[in-house]
């Protein structure tokens, strides 16, 4: 049983977004990338898979799952992705790509420019990819936008981009991504200089205010020189520089970033604040807990219609449940509840209205506690099954205080 409950977590847990941003600058006939990774995810690295049977070698960055997020291959071509809304495609009769991962690494193992890139992906329906956005870049300062249904190409000297696809996106959409809007507000009105790319990826991470998270690493590419220039969690003082030619020489390899950058304290305060994200067993517990209040709530039906508990105590228990079984949905299918400052300010009015749950619980707890334990009418029983509830009402009141959902 605990093995079908975990396995169901690790599905659940999988559908997960994040904020990205990239940017590049050519100067002189030299083109720069630059990326910032910016989710919670632990497991970082970048690792190096040489070219074989005529492909070409390149670097990857990514987690231990093996998907590249980004990377520069040996003609001076990188790439990133970026997490977008999912977008309409439509139906044809190309072939569907064949996986994500091997579509992106046919890419980076096959084509040296962008003229290249976009011949190979206009043969296939990229459905595999709807959620995404791939930024590629050459060496002659060309990038294309693969959006799910649409390429975009442009050759400008200076470009940014966040979470949107620029094909449907208004300039004034495009400023409401903090990311963009500070990268744009950062290269108006400068003369372009190879020097301003690690202040721009700087500009453009993130670092949030309530635990200091935000941009897992970064990175810039040297498309000319084939120079990867990484740093990681923000801190843009202690760079890791990767030499591509010589990287490959050395076969197949890889380097975890926790590892290789040891010492950063926040990154440190990142892994040490648990959430069911980073401690299965936490996700456990808020499962098993929608479970415990949906048997609870036919519980309290089945006696209020035999008149074994008084109607206002059942109506009252019920009520409580009902409200918790979609708020441990919400804890387990958003990651961000965890990271930015509650009551929240999302899109969804249920998540909004919602995340002032915990504080109710401060009132509705003792409440009940009350009410069960002071009427006599109700038997040894019921009160045993509101003692469970209880019981679990104070552990998830403490985890909603460590995790700061509640803020006194």
């Amino acid at each position: 049983m605990r093995k079908h409950l975990l396995t169901l977590l690790i599905i659940l847990l999988s559908i997960e977004t994040y904020a990205c941003s990239v940017c590049k600058i050519t100067v002189h006939g030299k083109t720069y990338f630059g990326n910032n990774e910016d989710s919670w995810r632990m497991g970082s690295g970048l690792w190096f898979e040489p070219g074989e049977n005529g492909k070409i070698g390149a670097a990857y960055f990514g987690y231990g799952h093996g998907f590249p997020q980004g990377g520069l291959n040996e003609a001076g071509l990188a790439f990133d992705g970026l997490t977008i809304n999912h977008q309409k495609i439509r139906s044809d009769l190309r072939p569907l790509i064949p996986s994500p991962t091997i579509f992106i690494k046919d890419i980076m193992q096959h084509c040296r420019n962008i003229d290249e890139v976009k011949a190979y992906a206009s043969k296939f329906r990229r459905e595999g990819l709807n959620g995404a956005l791939v930024l590629f870049t050459d060496r002659s300062g060309k990038y294309l936008a693969m959006e799910p249904d649409t390429l975009v190409e442009g050759n400008d000297d200076k470009y940014v981009i966040a979470n949107f696809c620029p094909s449907s996106t208004t300039e004034k959409q495009r400023e409401e991504f903090g990311r963009y809007s500070r990268g744009k507000m950062f290269l108006a009105n400068k003369t372009l200089d190879e020097s301003l790319i690690l202040p721009l990826v700087d500009t453009m991470h993130e670092c949030r205010a309530k635990l200091g998270d935000g941009t897992i690493y970064s990175y810039i590419a040297d498309l000319d020189q084939l120079k990867l220039t990484v740093y990681f969690y923000h801190d843009y003082k202690l760079p890791k520089i990767f030499n591509l030619t010589e990287e490959l020489a050395k076969g197949p390899h890889a380097y975890d970033f926790a590892t290789m950058f040891k010492g950063n304290q926040e990154y440190e305060k990142l892994v040490a604040f648990k959430t069911p994200y980073n401690e299965t067993r936490l996700g456990m517990y808020l499962l098993f807990c929608a479970g415990i209040f949906a048997i609870s709530i036919v519980w309290w039906i089945w006696k209020m219609r035999k008149q074994q508990i008084p109607k206002p105590v059942a109506l009252f228990s019920i009520f409580i449940n009902t409200l918790l079984i979609p708020y441990m949905y919400i804890l387990i299918m958003n990651q961000a509840v965890y990271y930015f400052p509650a009551p929240y300010t999302y899109d969804s009015v249920w998540v909004n209205i919602l995340s002032y749950l915990p504080y109710a619980m401060i009132f509705f707890i003792p409440g009940l506690l009350f009410i069960i334990y002071k009427n006599r009418a109700i038997s040894p029983l019921n009160k045993a099954v509101v003692g469970f509830n209880f019981i679990n009402y104070l552990i998830l009141f403490a985890l909603f205080i460590y995790w700061g959902l509640i803020r006194f």
